[in-house]
């Protein structure tokens, strides 16, 4: 086995009573400054090296310079040339073991105060569950839904056999998701429907019974279930850390 060692002082910060609050309430939380900016660029940089071998520019770069070389081709392919870091490990960049082997990502994965604020979020003792890297791939990624009604799901499923169940706070786990790339409104940030994660556990007998509810896949259609309210973008900033509930409802989107 291998042990994780991180031998830094605690880097992040509590997070305040009116942020747990609003967690309770929506189920998502954005920690704004949670890590200072300079820790996520190493870890952002690290990551890269880990995943593509070179700065993450480098790999855009040769992305753009093969598309151009295949725009021709009939029919036309992209020509995204395949990250070359070690992370690559059967082809999985998503779900890389701790630890990544990089001190600069590790000791922003295990800090205390990181996992301070998932025990505070869980109300209770918290039990560290697994952590996996991220990153932008390229370009031509198009794991999202078509229509903004397609492709709402929980990512529940991922680390528990049981289903949600009321009181939420008895049956979900918390993700915590370290920003370490700035996300604006056109960058295809992650959307959330606040409040989803309590409505999940409360009708998804009656979702299964009425085939809105398709397992691993959520939702059939969103346009079924309007009282859920509209969606918001988990925009962030490099150092953010975005927390929410394994039982809420989001989505990729173009």
């Amino acid at each position: 086995s291998t042990t994780l060692v991180v031998p830094h002082a605690p880097t992040g910060r509590p997070l305040t009573e009116a942020e747990l609050r609003s967690f309770a309430q929506d189920g998502w939380l954005r920690a704004e400054g949670f890590f200072p900016r300079d820790l996520a660029d190493a870890a952002r940089a690290a990551c890269d090296q880990l995943v593509y071998g070179r700065p993450f520019e480098e790999q855009l770069a040769a992305f753009d310079a093969a598309h151009a070389a295949h725009a021709a081709h009939s029919p036309p392919t992209d020509g995204a040339p395949a990250p070359q870091g070690p992370f690559l490990n059967g082809g999985d960049i998503g779900h890389a073991p701790l630890p990544f082997g990089a001190p600069a990502l590790d000791r922003l994965a295990v800090d205390d105060l990181l996992l301070r604020a998932l025990a505070d979020l869980l109300g209770g003792p918290a039990r560290f569950c697994e952590g996996g890297v991220y990153v932008r791939f390229s370009p031509s990624d198009a794991r999202h839904g078509h229509e903004p009604w397609q492709g709402w799901h929980a990512d529940h499923d991922t680390n528990c056999w049981l289903p949600p169940t009321e009181p939420i706070e008895d049956s979900h786990y918390v993700i915590a998701g370290v920003v370490l790339s700035d996300v604006g409104p056109d960058q295809a940030p992650t959307h959330l429907l606040p409040g989803s994660h309590r409505a999940l556990a409360h009708h998804l007998p009656q979702w299964v019974e009425q085939g809105l509810w398709q397992g691993t896949r959520g939702l059939a259609d969103l346009r079924a279930v309007p009282d859920l309210g509209p969606p918001v973008a988990a925009t962030a900033r490099a150092g953010d850390v975005v927390f929410w509930s394994s039982c809420m409802l989001h989505s990729a989107v173009p």
